[in-house]
Formats: structure tokens, C-alpha cells, sequence
């Protein structure tokens, strides 16, 4: 099983659940192709940064699938010493359109469908940053996500007509409860669609983030609550 048997369950809504594979293989061999590009956020204390996307143009990440499910996107989150992150919610990290499902030759995935779990692997383990989750901001504020470029690591990339870039909703502390929080020190399955925050009282802590064309829900005990926002 890629799971652990210490799950968190305060609500009736999944928020994450460690896992047992450490995932080392797949995680070097982003490190090798991506690491050029994290330079740059950790100066700027830049929070979450997407490498790559199957809406670019130039999406050609070094591995397709992790345990047989499609990457449809990858991030690199850096969280600097004694910092306090935006309480958000990452709703858009890539919804393909058919134009972009037939030149990838994806012929099994939802057209339009935002996924909700992002698989967590971290690059440096803190064990006094602890993420949040609360309930929802009735009216949350859109923000874009940085995007790096292969190439010449900025924020400029080519999107596919019809698509969107990354964007993520920041939710109002005043208008929300805290419903669960852990302490991120191994490989992780978050549902990014529920409002997190990190809170990193200690030094530097980054991550990589991964989305999948289709939610590895299966990776998750089958007593776990999986109903969604």
C-alpha cells in the first residue's frame, strides 16, 4: 500500500494523509531536470512557483506518470525562515482543454475538470512548519502563480489558446475556522482545494508540489472520508 495507517479525519472533508513510499526516484530525477530553476524563488521568498504545466507549449516534463497516474503539473514551493503564508486556495493549477488532451494524446481524462489532491514531496524536512486547513471565504481574492520558464527561469511562459494559467483564491482569516493541521515532514497527499496556510516559525523549508490529470484518490485509505468541497 503507498499509504499510512495515520491519517487525519477532524472533519467530514479529506485534508491529507502521509504516505509510506518515499518516492525517491521520481523526486531525483525532477531535482535533476528542475533545480536549475529554484535559484531565483528562494531569493525572492518567492511561495509557490509552477515549473512546468500541460497547458505550455514547452511542457515536456523528464517523467510522464507517478505510480500510473498522469502529471498534469508541478510546482516548487519555497517557504523562507519564520514565515507566514496567505491562507489560499490553489483552485486552478491546470484544466486542459480538448485541443490540448489530443496533442498530448490523453484520451482518459476529464476535459475541464479541475483536480483537487496534490501529492507533496518534501526537498528539505522542518519539523516546526506546520500547514492548516480551514473552512471556505464565501467571497475569495484571485491571485496568479508565478511560472517559471525551462529556459530562461522568469515569469514568462507561452499558454495554449483556450487554457488558463495557474491562479489560486486567498480566503479572509476573519471569515473562516480552522478545521485541521500537521506537520509536513514527509511525503504527503494534500486537497488543495480546502483553504491551507503554512506557518514556518523555523528555518527555510521547499517542496515539490505535483497535480495529476486525474485525482489518485486510491492512494488514500478506504475508511478516510474522500467527499470534496
Amino acid at each position: 500500500m503507498l499509504f499510512s495507517s495515520t491519517v487525519s479525519l477532524n472533519s467530514s472533508t479529506f485534508t491529507y494523509s502521509f504516505l509510506k513510499e518515499d518516492f525517491e526516484e521520481e523526486k531525483n530525477i525532477l531535482l535533476d531536470y528542475y533545480e536549475h530553476m529554484f535559484e531565483e524563488p528562494r531569493v525572492k521568498g518567492s511561495f509557490v512557483n509552477q515549473l512546468d504545466c500541460v497547458n505550455f507549449t514547452d511542457y515536456n516534463p523528464p517523467i510522464t506518470h507517478i505510480k500510473g497516474y498522469r502529471i498534469s503539473a508541478i510546482h516548487y514551493i519555497f517557504c523562507p525562515r519564520q514565515y507566514v503564508s496567505e491562507i489560499h486556495v490553489d483552485q486552478l493549477a491546470c484544466v486542459p482543454n480538448q485541443e490540448v488532451l489530443d496533442r498530448l494524446g490523453f484520451d482518459d481524462v476529464p476535459v475541464g475538470q479541475p483536480q483537487v489532491l496534490s501529492l507533496q514531496l518534501p526537498l528539505s524536512v522542518n519539523d516546526t512548519a506546520v500547514t492548516s486547513f480551514y473552512t471556505k471565504d464565501s467571497s475569495p481574492i484571485k491571485r496568479d502563480i508565478t511560472l517559471y520558464n525551462k529556459v530562461s527561469y522568469n515569469y514568462d511562459r507561452s499558454i495554449i489558446p483556450g487554457t488558463e494559467r495557474a491562479y489560486y483564491y486567498l480566503h479572509r482569516r476573519s471569515r473562516i475556522e480552522k478545521i485541521d493541521e500537521f506537520t509536513f515532514t514527509k511525503p504527503a497527499i494534500i486537497n488543495v482545494s480546502l483553504p491551507h496556510q503554512v506557518y514556518n516559525p523555523g528555518e527555510a523549508r521547499d517542496l515539490l508540489s505535483i497535480r495529476f490529470l486525474k485525482d489518485p484518490w486510491e492512494w488514500i485509505p478506504e475508511d478516510q472520508e474522500k467527499n470534496i468541497p
